[in-house]
């Protein structure tokens, strides 16, 4: 995929598994935060939700916020710069034309069954978008039905008392629930390597 179509979901599904597996087996953590940095610089939605899970659950805090400092730092830096350069000085404007645009009938990401692309969607659109014809009505029970999981979640996760095994189990169910609120191919369903622990 990154190198077929520049798709980086693989480069940073590899770095969260790597860098997530360092920090629950305390291992080499400065590396640990730098494979997570580059994994959330790259694709926020594949990570962002497992980092903020080590983050709050204090595993290797400081590290964890520095995986995140530094992705935001690459983010707004890369911002940065393409505001700079006059041929894409107005590249936000455009990035909202171009997902609108992608999201609309017809469009590339129409999560609505008349797109034939949205078999290979993951994303919980894929299934609301039979119900709902409106992009706004499919987008917004796709997010109720995240959020519900995800406040189940998080009441389980409060009640469980910490360690190894529960992080894996809250990782491997947190993997599957960020596949769900935003838009997902099948090649981001890799992410669930990271639920082959909890499942064994």
């Amino acid at each position: 995929m990154l190198l077929s179509l520049g798709n980086p979901a693989i480069f940073s599904i590899s770095l969260l598994v790597i860098g997530s597996y360092l920090f629950l087996r305390d291992r080499n953590l400065r590396l640990g935060a730098i494979l997570l940095m580059l994994s959330i610089a790259v694709k926020p939605q594949i990570g962002g939700l497992i980092v903020l899970y080590l983050l709050v659950r204090g595993i290797h805090r400081r590290y964890a916020v520095a995986a995140i400092a530094g992705a935001l730092a690459l983010l707004l830096s890369a911002g940065l710069m393409l505001s700079l350069q006059p041929r894409s000085a107005d590249w936000t404007s455009a990035l909202r034309t171009n997902i609108s645009a992608a999201e609309d009938p017809g469009g590339v990401n129409d999560s609505r069954p008349t797109n034939k692309a949205a078999y290979y969607f993951i994303n919980l659109q894929a299934i609301t978008g039979v119900f709902f014809t409106d992009a706004r009505e499919y987008n917004s029970a796709a997010w109720a039905i995240f959020l519900a999981l995800l406040a189940v979640w998080i009441a389980a996760v409060l009640r469980a008392n910490a360690g190894l095994e529960m992080n894996l189990l809250s990782i491997g169910a947190l993997a599957v629930l960020s596949l769900m609120p935003v838009y997902h191919r099948y090649y981001d369903a890799r992410l669930l390597l990271i639920s082959i622990p909890a499942v064994l």
